[in-house]
């Protein structure tokens, strides 16, 4: 994307002076990443002087496998909805989860903390619970149920929160606690070792 290709104004990816986002493929699971890194690339003050035209060029430039396929066929045959960003998104669409509520409920439904910490288990909990109708109650359900054992042992000890944040956040401190812990155990069972 540069002069030569009939651009006015400077290469996108210099003009924003951030990487561009990966190139996307159609893959479901990031179209949605893909969609808001673009968007918030055209919100910058300095995409100000990129033209519509410019703009679904950055666009469809960023795209390869089955995405740029379909885009490719669309453009063959002139649709009107590639001459437009908000057409080119209407045209990628098809790439997102048609039923991303269901989908973010199930995930939740059968998510758990696992080996991690839980400040990663609750980054991904955020990021299906932000596309619920669930209120606060059953937020914080499903996420204390996600949790190790040991974080719910020492939650049981005390009055719970009734916000979603508040539980993370007091979850994030109980598992790093925990950790510091069982680190200096691992210490102290060492250094009694060789005494």
């Amino acid at each position: 994307l540069g002069h030569s290709q009939g651009f006015n104004s400077p290469v996108p990816n210099q003009l924003f002076r951030i990487p561009a986002p990966e190139k996307y493929d159609g893959n479901r699971s990031g179209y949605r990443a893909f969609s808001s890194q673009v968007r918030l690339l055209f919100t910058l003050p300095t995409a100000s002087c990129l033209s519509e035209p410019e703009k679904v060029a950055y666009i469809i430039s960023l795209l390869k496998g089955p995405a740029m396929e379909w885009v490719s066929a669309l453009l063959e045959v002139k649709d009107e909805r590639t001459f437009t960003v908000e057409g080119i998104w209407e045209i990628l669409s098809v790439f997102d989860d048609p039923n991303r509520e269901r989908s973010a409920e199930l995930a939740l439904q059968n998510l758990s903390q696992g080996r991690r910490a839980v400040a990663s288990y609750a980054a991904e909990f955020r990021r299906f619970a932000v596309d619920t109708q669930w209120n606060d109650a059953a937020k914080i359900h499903h996420f204390v149920q996600g949790l190790n054992s040991s974080v719910k042992d020492e939650l049981a000890k005390i009055s719970l929160p009734s916000s979603l944040e508040e539980i993370v956040t007091l979850s994030i401190r109980l598992d790093t606690r925990l950790f510091q812990r069982r680190l200096e155990r691992a210490r102290d069972y060492s250094s009694d070792g060789f005494r």
